[in-house]
């Protein structure tokens, strides 16, 4: 499942990459096809700077329309995730605090069973594998 879950992860992210080299690419041939065009309009270096300004401008207006969604959408997902954090927090603190009252009373057993967890798990590759499969569920 972890495996399959990186190989879509890969698949993304490699479609994602070829996405953006071609639009990249499309951006040059534009720039180069509106400086080809105001040339015969304009002199080369003044073809030149309207070309750069144009492209600055439509980089500014990208970069505001991005801002402006991730506003947006952040503050939404923003209150999700801190309440979500809380409970998580909560339940954490409260499990540790079991757990942390558990071992101290028992502190001598718990450390037996950890030692002999490790034990029979560094012996045995069995209960390696089987230890292996249940992390993977």
């Amino acid at each position: 499942m972890l495996r399959q879950l990186f190989l879509k992860f890969a698949v993304m992210a490699a479609t994602a990459l070829i996405a953006v080299v071609a639009v990249a690419i499309a951006i040059v041939f534009l720039s180069v096809g509106v400086y080809l065009l105001l040339e015969d309009y304009l002199s080369p270096a003044a073809a030149a700077f309207v070309t750069a300004a144009i492209a600055l401008v439509f980089l500014l207006v990208v970069v505001l329309l991005a801002k402006l969604i991730s506003a947006v959408s952040g503050s939404k997902s923003r209150k999700r995730i801190e309440t979500g954090a809380a409970s998580a927090a909560e339940v954490g603190n409260l499990l540790g605090r079991r757990v942390g009252s558990v071992m101290g009373r028992n502190a001598p057993v718990a450390v037996l069973a950890s030692l002999a967890a490790g034990f029979f798990l560094g012996v045995s590759p069995r209960l390696r594998s089987l230890l292996l499969k249940l992390l993977r569920l």
